[in-house]
């Protein structure tokens, strides 16, 4: 299909970026340059992983975390959103001891450098909420899942997609922990909220 016509152009790509980079020393200093090689690779990476190669999708996105380290520093963003990708997909490949260390990181990096209310901030939240549920640390989860709701309600609303999705999370857990009487509110707005943005037959809905 269509993401297999378009794997060898990504593997060139990022090749070439590799050995244009290693080539030139004046590239090696230059952020925009080292960028647009960060973003080919976390291009390969999502396309493996469209593909179901996960391991090749693991291997890249590691890769580009050691690059980025090495060559823009380990607090930039364009390295933390990758160790932010790299830990969504240990999570969503069982390896969630391994993904928990990369959230964190990821989480403190943002807080750092765009504060703890910003949106980008806060999926990360959600997402580090995500993983102490699948854990089953639910005392670690709850928390997380009420501070990401509450941050995305004030910075993008009640109705927003992020908003309404972290909410049936948090009441998904709920439920799990038999709190019916705060679970079946949050159901009840989530579905209405997706319902309204996405439609009665949308899969979110």
């Amino acid at each position: 299909g269509k993401f297999d016509q378009a794997l060898p152009i990504y593997k060139s790509a990022v090749e070439s970026f590799e050995q244009t980079i290693a080539g030139n020393e004046a590239l090696k200093g230059n952020q925009a340059a080292i960028l647009d090689m960060l973003r080919a690779k976390s291009g390969l990476a999502s396309l493996y992983k469209r593909l179901n190669l996960l391991d090749d999708s693991e291997a890249v996105l590691r890769k580009a975390l050691s690059a980025g380290e090495v060559a823009i520093g380990g607090q930039h963003p364009a390295v933390l959103t990758i160790c932010n990708n790299l830990a969504l997909l240990l999570s969503d490949t069982g390896k969630l001891e391994e993904a928990a260390p990369c959230f964190q990181r990821a989480l403190e990096g943002f807080e750092a450098g765009l504060g703890p209310s910003h949106p980008d901030t806060l999926s990360i939240v959600n997402n580090l909420a995500n993983l102490h549920a699948d854990l089953g640390a639910v005392d670690e989860a709850v928390p997380l899942y009420q501070r990401a709701l509450e941050g995305f309600e004030a910075a993008l609303g009640p109705s927003h997609p992020m908003t309404l999705s972290c909410m049936n999370g948090l009441a998904i857990l709920y439920a799990e922990q038999e709190k019916l009487a705060d679970a079946e509110p949050l159901f009840a707005k989530a579905l209405a909220g997706f319902e309204a943005a996405l439609g009665p037959d949308h899969l979110e809905t």
